[in-house]
């Protein structure tokens, strides 16, 4: 019935279902501009129509990742991701989430002896003063986060190294730990050639989530139950 001609009062209401493109719909808003504390967002009265889509669409992809993540492939989920650098107030909810992420690892590779389940607050300060951190939230929860930096192997080849690539449990699988992970190759300088991280012997998961993204095992070091993995960035040429 909302298919024949003249059901519908007005026919582009067809073409903005809720679910059209795959996702849930934008935000609506009506009048009075100011309502119970909530205003329009400005672009929306801005009269740019291009602006209007494109915020229309962002805001789509933001409450589609919040709410159902599930109906998201895992380019867009990592759309609805906004990285942004670390800063020292997020200490807490880094180490809670890297806590609750490194409880896997554990299991997975039967030993407790894993840094990221012991280190301190004041640990976790330190290394986001030492690395470049990047963080997300949704709805205010810091939900995924990376860091990385330059080092310098014996041969003083420059490597990107890649850690503490985390997603909280209840939203793993859903691709955002790919756009979390690409987002920190992105930021590799021009110097570096290589990618390196590091992650444990027996992390099948990891394993096979580093090995999808195109990375290989360069060595493997038995009495810290570790392997290391390295991908040549884009601009080495190789």
């Amino acid at each position: 019935m909302r298919l024949l001609p003249g059901f519908m009062g007005n026919p582009e209401s067809l073409v903005e279902e809720s679910h059209e493109d795959g996702l849930l719909e934008y935000p609506v808003y009506t009048k009075p501009q100011t309502w119970r504390g909530h205003e329009v967002p400005p672009v929306l009265l801005s009269g740019n129509h291009g602006a209007i889509a494109g915020w229309r669409h962002e805001q789509a992809v933001r409450r589609t990742a919040a709410r159902r993540p599930d109906l998201l492939p895992a380019s867009a989920a990592a759309a609805g991701l906004e990285l942004v650098p670390a800063v020292p107030a997020d200490a807490g909810e880094l180490m809670t989430l890297q806590r609750a992420c490194w409880v896997q690892e554990a299991i997975e590779n039967d030993m407790l002896d894993i840094p990221a389940l012991h280190e301190s607050l004041d640990g976790v300060r330190a290394w986001i003063a030492e690395w470049r951190v990047w963080v997300a939230r949704i709805d205010g929860r810091l939900v995924a986060a990376a860091r990385a930096r330059v080092e310098r192997r014996e041969s003083g080849e420059p490597v990107w190294s890649i850690g503490r690539v985390m997603v909280a449990p209840d939203l793993q699988g859903r691709g955002f730990g790919r756009g979390v992970l690409e987002f920190a190759e992105g930021a590799a300088p021009a110097e570096a050639t290589t990618y390196e991280l590091w992650t444990g012997a027996r992390s099948t998961s990891n394993l096979r989530f580093y090995r999808k993204a195109g990375y290989r095992q360069s060595r493997r070091l038995e009495d810290q139950g570790l392997v290391v993995l390295t991908k040549r960035t884009s601009r080495s040429g190789r």
